[in-house]
């Protein structure tokens, strides 16, 4: 049986100041995520007409999407109101997609699609691309923007490689145009869901992490975008350079810092791990992760950052 493999790429934004800004930003992270990593399903989606909702209104399971092997796509809204969020899901077509679109204006608490082919069953299977702009009610002042991806781990080398640096691409350009605070690319998501492998470790989520992206970090992975307080606290972004920790520095326009650990994703190996914990720790949540059979391919350090980062003042 084929192995799956999981990327997830993610950034955090300061809310916008109107909901024009607001739709320009989850448009074009929608719209980048499904054309640059979704190729050729898009093509084929687009190609193929607009789908049938029927399988998604059947509350019985029995219904199946679509034709097995054809591209699926849904889109899912949920808006909140004076009674809860109120939640829409549809199957993709041209109008349906128009709609999702403006729909963005209302700032919606979630806006998501899912793009992927059918299984044999008729319901969606790999490769399976999820790209999310969500909000949590407790941190109104944050954006999240999340893309998901589910491939065949198999692949050849050389694909995979490309694929990688389409998901680098992505997360680079919309972080220097959205002003994202906080950021990462990890292939660590297999159980994480929307935590980063460090939160889920100490038992943390992001409604208690994101509104102290001003002096901490969420996490670290292969690739971290560090907000600007963080970076002032580690000692600017000549420190970071000269830990020796990163192959890649680059200070983006919004203050933040583009943290690239390893050239590649396997390049990032637990020795290169090491030292990116090493410099990080001083900005990274206190306590000891745990270890979680379940999670495969958490890349982590397991070791208190704030135990450490005192050791080393007190030396």
């Amino acid at each position: 049986m084929a192995r799956v493999s999981s990327l997830r790429a993610e950034l955090n934004c300061r809310m916008p100041a109107t909901a024009d800004e607001f739709m320009e930003w989850a448009h074009r992270w929608l719209e980048t995520a499904l054309r640059q990593l979704g190729t050729p399903l898009m093509e084929e989606l687009e190609k193929s007409g607009p789908l049938s909702s029927a399988g998604l209104r059947d509350r019985s399971g029995l219904v199946p999407f679509g034709e097995p092997g054809s591209v699926w796509m849904s889109l899912v809204v949920g808006v909140a109101g004076g009674k809860g969020i109120r939640s829409s899901i549809s199957a993709w077509s041209p109008k349906d997609w128009e709609k999702f679109i403006a729909r963005l204006r209302e700032i919606p608490v979630e806006a998501s699609v899912k793009l992927s082919r059918l299984g044999v069953d008729g319901y969606p299977a790999v490769p399976a691309l999820n790209v999310s702009v969500v909000r949590y009610p407790e941190q109104s002042d944050w954006m999240v923007l999340s893309c998901d991806g589910s491939t065949n781990r198999m692949a050849e080398v050389d694909d995979a490689q490309a694929t990688r640096r389409l998901w680098v691409d992505l997360l680079r350009q919309n972080a220097a145009r959205t002003e994202a605070a906080f950021g990462y690319l990890s292939d660590e998501a297999d159980y994480e869901g929307p935590r980063t492998a460090l939160e889920a470790a100490l038992g943390l989520f992001p409604e208690e992490t994101l509104g102290l992206l001003d002096r901490q970090l969420r996490g670290y992975s292969w690739i971290t975008v560090a907000p600007p307080g963080v970076v002032d606290l580690l000692g600017g972004a000549e420190a970071l350079v000269k830990s020796g920790a990163f192959r890649e520095v680059v200070s983006l326009s919004s203050g933040s810092v583009w943290l690239r650990a390893a050239d590649d994703l396997p390049d990032y190996d637990g020795d290169r791990q090491r030292m990116v914990f090493e410099t990080l720790a001083k900005a990274l949540p206190p306590g000891q992760p745990r270890r979680d059979r379940r999670a495969h391919h958490r890349r982590l350090v397991y070791e208190d950052a704030a135990e450490y980062s005192a050791g080393v003042d007190g030396r």
